[in-house]
C-alpha cells in the first residue's frame, strides 16, 4: 500500500468518525401523544388533556434530562387555565427531583411546562405521563379544532438535543383532535319545547273559535 493511498484511507476513517460521533450522540428519539387522539366536548365543558412521553434512551443509553411541552391552542375556542406535571422524572427514580417552569398565555392560546432532572446523571428513561393540560370550552365555540404539541422538545443528558415524534400523525396535525358539539339534549328539549308552545297556542285558538260560535249561535 502506497503512501498516497494510506493519506486517503486515514482521511476517510477521520471523517467518518467526525460524522458518526455527534451523530451517536443523538442517536433513537422520543415520542409524545396525548392520552386520546381525539376529545368530543359541549360548549362551556371543561376538558383535560394528558400527555405523555415515552423514551427508551439513546443507543449509548442515555436519557432525557429536559422536557419542554409547548401546547398551542384557538383561544377563540379553549381558554387553557391550568398545566400540571405528572411526575414523569420522579417515575423513573424516586431520588430524582425535577426543576419546573410552567406558563400559560391564554391572548396567543400557549401553554408551556419544562421540566428539568435534577440531578442529570444518566437522563431518564421513562414511558408515563408527563403533564395534564386544562381547558375551558367557549360558551361559543363549534367545530373542531387541534391542541398542536409539534413544538415541544426534549433533551439528552449532556445537551445534546433528541428528535421528538408527535402523535397522533408526523404528516398531519400534530396533537390531539377537539370536536366541539352543540349539546344535543339542549337541542331536544329545545325543539319540545317551541313544539309544545305551538300546540298550546292552536288548542287556545281552536277554543277561541268554538266560544265565539256558540255565542253566535245564542
Amino acid at each position: 500500500m502506497n503512501r498516497t493511498v494510506a493519506l486517503i484511507l486515514t482521511v476517510g476513517v477521520i471523517a467518518v468518525l467526525a460524522i458518526a460521533g455527534p451523530a451517536a450522540a443523538g442517536d433513537g428519539s422520543s415520542t409524545m401523544y396525548s392520552e386520546e387522539n381525539s376529545y368530543t366536548v359541549a360548549p362551556g365543558d371543561e376538558l383535560e388533556i394528558v400527555v405523555l412521553v415515552s423514551d427508551h434512551g439513546s443507543l449509548a443509553g442515555t436519557g432525557l434530562e429536559e422536557v419542554s411541552l409547548v401546547a398551542e391552542y384557538d383561544p377563540d375556542q379553549l381558554t387553557a387555565t391550568d398545566i400540571e406535571a405528572a411526575g414523569w422524572f420522579e417515575s423513573a427514580d424516586e431520588d430524582v427531583t425535577a426543576e419546573t417552569d410552567s406558563d400559560i398565555d391564554r391572548d396567543d392560546g400557549v401553554a408551556t411546562l419544562t421540566q428539568t432532572r435534577e440531578p442529570v446523571g444518566d437522563g431518564t428513561t421513562a414511558t408515563e405521563p408527563f403533564a395534564t393540560i386544562t381547558f375551558s370550552v367557549d360558551e361559543d365555540a363549534a367545530g373542531n379544532t387541534t391542541v398542536a404539541l409539534g413544538n415541544s422538545s426534549v433533551t439528552l443528558a449532556g445537551g445534546h438535543a433528541q428528535p421528538l415524534f408527535v402523535q397522533p400523525a408526523n404528516d398531519g396535525p400534530n396533537g390531539p383532535q377537539v370536536q366541539i358539539e352543540a349539546d344535543q339534549s339542549s337541542a331536544v328539549d329545545s325543539v319540545s319545547t317551541r313544539g309544545l308552545t305551538i300546540g298550546t297556542a292552536l288548542i287556545s285558538l281552536l277554543l277561541a273559535v268554538v266560544i265565539a260560535a256558540r255565542h253566535k249561535k245564542a
